[in-house]
This record gives C-alpha cells, structure tokens and sequence, in this order.
C-alpha cells in the first residue's frame, strides 16, 4: 500500500574553501497520513527541492535518511521516482546524471555528476531535483516532530568525482508526520489505522460499537484505540483531526471492522457505512461492488431467522447509540402493512398473548 506525496528537497549551502558556507539539507515539511482513500493514491502535497550555493559544482553525492515509516516512492517497473528541474537540465535532451540506491539501514545513497566538465552554477534558491515521498509502512509511522537528515555530503570541483570531493557538515531538518481522520459534511466518519492511536488531544470524539444477544448496538467513546480497530468519530463538519501514535493503545473492542491493511469490496448484502442521505446521517446499507476506502470501518450484521422471514427486507436491530447515530434499513415495511410477526417469523394480525414482536421492523414489548 502506498501513499505518495511530492517532495523537494532543499539543497541549502556548504562550507567549502575560500567561500561561504554551501550545505545540502531538507526543508522543513509536514506529511499527513491516513488521507488515501486506496492503496495507490497520489497526493497533491509538494515541497522544493532547492539547492544554494555559492562556488559552481560538477556533482555530489550523499545520503538522506528519513522517518521510520517513510520512504522515497519506488516502482517495480522505474525505480525510484525523481523528476529534474532546469537547474540540472544543460539543454533539452541533455541532463547531469543522477543515481539513487537505497541502503540496507533504509537510507538513500544520492551521486549527481556528469562526465562533459559541466557546472551546476551557484545560484541560490532554485530547485534541482523533485523526490516523489511515501507512507510505505503505516504500522512504523510515528507522528510527532522527527529528523530528516543529510550525512557525509561531498561536493566536487569541476571536473572531479563526487566520491573525492569536498566533505561537508552532516546537517538534519524538522519533518511534522501527523495521521489525520476527517469528518464529512454531516460532522460524522469511520476510521482505521494499523498503529495504536490516542484520540485524547485530538479534538473529536471518537466512538467504538457493540452489538448485544438482542442485536442492540451502541457507540461508545473511547480514548485509546487499538490497531486496526474500526471506529466512528464526531466532530466539526468537514473537519481534519490529528490523533496521536501511541504504543498504548488499550483493550477497546468494537464491531466495526477497520480498513488499515486495505479497502475492501462489499459483495453481500449485510455491510453498512456510516454515511448521509438527505440530511440524516445514519449506517446506510452498502451495495455489492462497492469499494469501503481504506483506512475506514463498516458494519456488518447478519440477519436473524426472523428477518429473514419477514414479509421486508430490514434489518431487524434498534441500534441504540451515545452519539444519536442510527441505522437505516434497506427497506421498511410498508405502512398499509400493520402485521407482527413473532420470533418465530409467524404473521399475525394482532398480538394474542404477551411475548417479543416486530412491527414496522421494530421490535414490541406487549406485556
């Protein structure tokens, strides 16, 4: 499953001899995660790459290393992924060479360099490469503040190899990483997420579900949230939260199954998903084909005897819940239809004797 984000690195200046300090680095950026709706999303996030100097250069080489949990997107077919820009670019179809190979500690190994005696110019504030960013392992993700760093930097002369240039300071640069849950219009959404997470400073309620022998289903809140487990958040329309990482995540249960290792595509009849429809926000049955997004949670429920049995097709629940969510049913029973049913699924046209019944796809106490 990946997730990219377009990342440019700053390439910033560095001490070298006779002329002011001429460094590589990373700009400071902040990567969200949780946003992709399917496994190979692209998000529209960018951040430059840009590299200030001074002294004209005719290559370099070092290493990048980042956050656990994130990566420089790589395909099977490509490699990995950079785009040039015109700083590197010495005419249409003519390029400085640029290598990048991942090390088994999960850095990157960078050489640019070129083999005609050509100078990237020093020329501050514009960017040479763009970095194509991954969130490749959600589970090692880790939000807060972290280090992007830049090792054993060595600028070369004019004409020289990179690996006998001038060795520079090692210099590292801030990077956010955040996981986000959002809400949609109605104030309401589901989520998931492989890692245990911390809803305790994030500003939105969340909520895990149970389901009773009666198929009584509530919400309740919770602080703590184990992987993987699905959940229900309330806050602000529209809104994007920011739970933390914890490796606390408690024992919350809940029947909503979470969609962290994957989007899953319905293909029965008995999933719901928390959705609106005409301004009431409710579970709203799913249809078959259907793709759940990933890092969301859906409901499941499988019909008793007594549905199954009854003259509608409904789902045979009071989902009674803290937050005032609901379930819809697939279709109620019609009004002109005043018939019970027992538990049994026996049609009857009024109750005879005390005992459980569905009406109206609700179920009656007549004592």
């Amino acid at each position: 499953m990946f997730k990219k984000t377009l990342l440019s690195v700053l390439f910033a200046a560095m001490t070298f001899v006779g002329y002011a300090q001429d460094n590589v680095t990373v700009s400071d950026f902040t990567l969200d995660a949780g946003v992709a709706q399917t496994e190979a999303q692209v998000e529209s996030q960018t951040i430059d790459l840009i590299l200030n100097n001074e002294k004209p250069y005719g290559g370099m080489q070092f290493y990048l290393s980042l956050p656990a949990g994130v990566s420089l997107y790589e395909s099977s077919t490509d490699g990995i992924w950079f785009d040039y820009t015109d700083r590197l670019k010495l005419s249409r179809t003519k390029y400085f060479s640029v290598k990048i190979t991942k090390q088994g500690d999960g850095s990157y190994f960078f050489v640019i360099y070129n083999d005609e005696n050509k100078t990237i110019a020093g020329n501050s504030g514009e960017p040479i490469l763009t970095l194509y960013l991954t969130v490749s392992d959600p589970e090692a993700f880790e939000t807060g503040t972290k280090q992007c760093a830049v090792t054993d930097l060595r600028l070369a002369a004019i004409g020289g190899n990179p690996e006998d240039g001038t060795r520079m300071d090692n210099l590292s640069s801030d990077c956010t990483l955040r996981v986000m849950a959002k809400t949609a219009a109605s104030g309401y959404g589901s989520f998931s997420w492989p890692h245990d997470l911390d809803f305790s400073n994030a500003g939105v309620e969340a909520y895990v579900a149970e389901k009773d022998e009666n198929c009584i289903v509530s919400l309740n809140p919770v602080k703590l949230v184990p992987a993987g487990t699905g959940i229900v958040i309330k806050g602000n329309p529209s809104t994007s939260y920011y739970p933390e990482t914890t490796d606390e995540g408690g024992a919350a249960t809940s029947v909503l199954t979470g969609t962290a290792d994957g989007a899953y595509t319905v293909a029965s009849d008995n999933i719901y998903a928390i959705s609106t429809k005409e301004g009431k926000t409710a579970f709203y049955p799913v249809a078959q084909g259907v793709a759940v997004p990933l890092y969301k949670a859906f409901l499941t429920h499988e019909k008793t005897a007594v549905e199954e049995s009854a003259a509608a097709d409904f789902l045979n629940c009071d989902f009674v819940v803290s937050s005032g969510i609901e379930v819809v049913e697939n279709n109620r029973l019609n009004s002109a239809d005043d018939a019970y049913h027992t538990i049994d699924g026996v049609k009857v046209k009024q109750p005879a004797q005390r005992g459980l019944y569905i009406h109206h796809g609700s179920k009656v106490v007549v004592k």
